[in-house]
């Protein structure tokens, strides 16, 4: 018998079976990858999904190709080490996490993708997947765990969000952990930080510690925060895009870029890629980089789509079809209307459920008008135009409730994306005058985008900010004043 009698031999064991748990998850999820092709910068086009063979055997992601998957079931609770169940993700708390498995008649795994939840956790759900043994079908199966870190989330004490509580008497490591996401949810940082730096000094591995540093350090503590936690567990790719997010903020965009490229690189599953991209077209849009921009949407989209696909419930359709509108806009606005002219088209039908206002189903629509023009397809131009025309006229004053913005801009709307420009130029000439509205200037901003007119649409999106902000009449008289130039000066 080991040193330290029979609890140890036990728990010698068990830590064993645990890590080689990690590593079969590990090794299935390091190969349940989508792999993107990129070429040049984002010119991605289509899925490719690949194995990576590692040792003997490989194992896949699940195929891009394969129908809707069925329901495999809810199997409880996550069992992971208890430092990561210590990981407290805020808003991310009490998310199910999702694997998308197909398992042989032997029960073994054949392919395998995670779908949802901290990616932290998803080589133990992978093997816990395989270790049921299971018989499959054949088919893809989606599989759910709770969040493991909500038990602990519920055992973390309410503070006095005056004063906080710090760490100096404490000596328990999950106490030390418990006391400090307490103080960072009332935004005790300073404490919150001493409580973490305490629970690392007794367990200097400890990723829920350095994930706790990370979350509560400010200013320049942030950057080599996160980069220790980073070094730590890389396979954690939350905090990492975060990183990206805290190196932009602080003015550093090129190593900002480079992380978030480094993680695409990588070729992850489906949710960080989607984080990863997503966060490069914000990146994209704050330095106006309009093609990178549109490329990295165009990611973005083409990922919701692949995760909706194989479930549902994880991504909207609603998000999903504004999503794809934006798109379709930013490829207008560049000339690419083939592109803009189907995905306009697709917004058109995930936005067509009862759940949606018709008013953005509309502005969609209209996106996809103004490309069929662009693209002489009069005949399909003029029967959408004209079926939209009795549909306003049918709506009558309903047109004047907060989603359509009033029949006067609703009208002018149509107009614009049916043929007279100049009329609904006037329209919002007017009605900038008269009755000024936040949704008058990000419709005038849309028509110039729509023109592929840069320089007026970002005065005009500058002054629709202003107009928001602004309470002082002078200040409003001169924003008016800018807007009736801007019009008179680039009308159509």
């Amino acid at each position: 018998m080991p040193t330290g009698g029979p609890a140890r031999h036990q728990a010698q064991q068990r830590c064993k079976r645990l890590n080689e748990a990690k590593q079969q998850g590990m090794r299935i999820l390091m190969n349940s990858v989508s792999v993107i092709a990129v070429v040049a910068v984002f010119s991605l086009q289509t899925f490719s999904v690949q194995a990576i063979a590692m040792g003997e055997g490989v194992i896949p992601a699940c195929s891009s190709g394969a129908p809707q998957s069925h329901n495999g079931g809810l199997l409880g609770t996550l069992t992971v080490p208890d430092d990561l169940a210590k990981i407290y993700g805020g808003a991310l708390s009490k998310r199910n996490i999702v694997i998308e498995v197909r398992r042989t008649i032997d029960g073994e795994i054949a392919c395998a993708s995670p779908l949802a939840g901290l990616s932290i956790f998803w080589p133990y759900a992978i093997a816990q997947i395989a270790a049921t043994r299971q018989p499959g079908s054949g088919e893809l199966e989606l599989f759910r765990f709770d969040d493991p870190t909500y038990p602990f989330f519920l055992d973390i004490p309410k503070l006095d969000a005056k004063k906080g509580q710090d760490c100096a008497s404490v000596m328990d490591w999950e106490q030390l952990v418990k006391l400090g996401w307490a103080n960072a949810r009332i935004d005790h940082l300073a404490e919150a930080s001493a409580c973490f730096q305490k629970a690392k000094s007794l367990r200097p591995r400890s990723i829920a510690a350095s994930y706790g540093i990370a979350r509560s350090a400010s200013g320049s503590d942030r950057v080599p925060a996160y980069q220790a936690l980073a070094a730590l567990a890389p396979e954690f790719y939350e905090p990492r895009i975060t990183l990206a997010a805290v190196l932009s903020t602080q003015g550093h965009f090129e190593e900002s870029e480079n992380t978030l490229m480094a993680i695409v690189g990588e070729a992850p599953p489906l949710p960080v890629q989607l984080s990863a991209y997503d966060r490069l077209a914000y990146e994209y849009d704050q330095l106006n980089r309009r093609r990178e921009s549109t490329a990295a949407r165009a990611t973005v989209v083409k990922l919701k789509q692949e995760i909706w696909r194989r479930d549902t419930s994880i991504v909207d359709s609603n998000d999903l079809g504004v999503e794809t509108k934006n798109l379709a806009a930013i490829e207008e606005e560049s000339g690419d209307f083939n592109s803009s002219v189907t995905h306009f088209g697709e917004a058109v039908e995930l936005l067509s459920n009862p759940k949606t206002s018709e008013a953005v189903r509309f502005e969609a629509d209209l996106g996809r008008i103004r490309s069929l023009r662009k693209l002489g397809r009069e005949g399909e131009t003029q029967e959408a135009c004209s079926s939209w025309n009795h549909r306003l006229r049918a709506l009558g004053s309903e047109l004047e409730n907060a989603h359509w913005g009033g029949k006067e801009l609703s009208t002018a709307q149509w107009e614009f994306s049916c043929g007279n420009t100049r009329g609904a130029f006037d329209a919002i000439e007017r009605i900038l005058k008269r009755k000024p509205t936040m949704d008058a200037y990000q419709t005038l901003e849309r028509f110039y985008r729509a023109l592929g007119q840069e320089e007026p649409a970002r005065r005009t999106h500058e002054l629709g900010l202003r107009f928001r902000e602004a309470r002082d009449q002078a200040i409003l008289g001169a924003i008016f004043a800018e807007a009736d130039e801007i019009i008179r000066n680039n009308r159509r």
